[in-house]
């Protein structure tokens, strides 16, 4: 039955996780204090093993602080899958 398949959190975390570019990795890793300076799939690793909360990750971990709400909006839309016809990041970056 489909319904009781899981993925376990992890395994749907560390998807989203490898979507980001290593910058953002890195500053993840650094508001956490995990060392930034591992192999990309070792910080992967340490941040789900560190039980960092995936909301938080969106909300405020990868993005420099000071940062604008449109200028974090724009780079959400930026990821695979999410970039809408009507995105006005498109029309100001034209």
């Amino acid at each position: 039955n489909i319904n009781t398949l899981k993925i376990p959190l992890d395994v749907g975390f560390r998807r989203v996780l490898r979507l980001f570019r290593e910058p953002q990795i890195n500053l993840i890793c650094k508001k956490h204090n995990i060392d930034w300076r591992h192999p990309y799939a070792q910080k992967i690793k340490e941040i789900i093993n560190e039980g960092i909360s995936f909301s938080g990750v969106m909300i405020h971990d990868i993005y420099k602080d000071g940062i604008k709400v449109t200028e974090k909006t724009c780079s959400i839309h930026a990821f695979p899958g999410i970039l809408h016809p009507n995105n006005s990041c498109m029309r100001e970056s034209s």
